[in-house]
């Protein structure tokens, strides 16, 4: 009796392991839906963070998926605060919208008219990548020294390889490209 429970129970183990694992083709099935699901840009999401916040500086911008869906995180700030936003990529819904009063003086603001740009970015790192990679994730910010506004790009295929791509938003220059 206690070999049939210990098979039992091993079997049982077994099956919530493989209903539990899903195949990178499954993924990656699930990602081209999630960003086909999204409507909002990067300069639509922009516009629902500076319409809440008038008068605040945006310093980073990040886009990638979230239970099951894609986010736009997006920070800023002012003389005083700093703001956080996040938006549902497909529908425009705010899903966390955080303030506080505790400012980092080295904060650099993004120059929004750049964002343009980050669209054929991504589009010239899915074509590097080749046959098969997606956009799984993007964020643009301003380097530290404050000279580049920079753009990381993270591009995936169906059996989870991965290749990160790092842009000058300005020029568009290629900077770095790590798989």
């Amino acid at each position: 009796m206690k070999k049939f429970n210990l098979v039992l129970v091993l079997v049982l183990v077994l099956s919530l392991a493989l209903v539990g694992c899903q195949s990178g083709t499954d993924k990656a099935k699930d990602a081209a839906e999630a960003l086909n699901a999204v409507t909002l840009s990067a300069e639509d999401a922009v516009k629902i963070f500076t319409d809440k916040y008038a008068g605040v500086s945006v310093d980073d911008i990040s886009f990638e998926m979230e239970k099951g869906s894609y986010v736009y995180e997006i920070n800023g700030f002012d003389d005083a605060n700093e703001y956080e936003l996040e938006i549902n990529a497909a529908d425009g819904s705010i899903i966390k919208d955080k303030s506080e009063k505790d400012r980092d003086l080295d904060d650099k603001a993004i120059d929004l008219a750049l964002l343009g740009n980050a669209n054929e970015l991504i589009e010239s790192a899915k074509t590097d990548a080749g046959e098969g990679f997606y956009l799984d994730s993007y964020s643009i910010d301003v380097e530290d020294s404050g000279s580049i506004t920079k753009i990381d790009i993270e591009v995936k295929n169906a059996n989870g390889k991965d290749i990160e791509y790092e842009y000058n938003l300005e020029t568009k220059e290629l900077i770095k490209k790590d798989k």
